[in-house]
């Protein structure tokens, strides 16, 4: 799949793939420099997100973790090749974590209860 994106100014095309689907994956290296540069700046903007979240209302924090925690299961799953309702997911989730799904909006539509 090819993925563009805009990062720092900075136009990155890549391939991505799964790492089963790279040839000799089992045989995985990696350049430990390259890394921890990476895991640096990664770190850097979690900090500043982290600091974004703590500046929003508790009711945003607790969308952002919903949808976060959704999206993580949903993906997952179809890496597994099991598609999962969103919405299901998200209601399921919500319920274990003792939130209130009702009336949390995701990307501005408001999700209501299943009857």
């Amino acid at each position: 799949m090819k993925k563009h994106y805009i990062y720092r100014n900075i136009y990155y095309n890549l391939n991505l793939k799964y790492i089963y689907e790279h040839k000799n994956w089992t045989k995985f290296t990696w350049n430990q420099d390259d890394i921890n540069k990476l895991f640096g700046e990664v770190r850097h903007i979690q900090g500043k997100l982290i600091g974004q979240m703590n500046a929003l209302g508790f009711s945003a924090k607790e969308e952002a973790t919903l949808t976060a925690l959704t999206l993580d299961v949903v993906k997952s799953s179809e890496i597994e090749g099991e598609l999962l309702n969103f919405e299901q997911v998200r209601s399921s989730i919500a319920g274990r974590q003792g939130i209130n799904a009702a009336g949390i909006s995701f990307n501005g539509i408001l999700i209501a209860p299943s009857a």
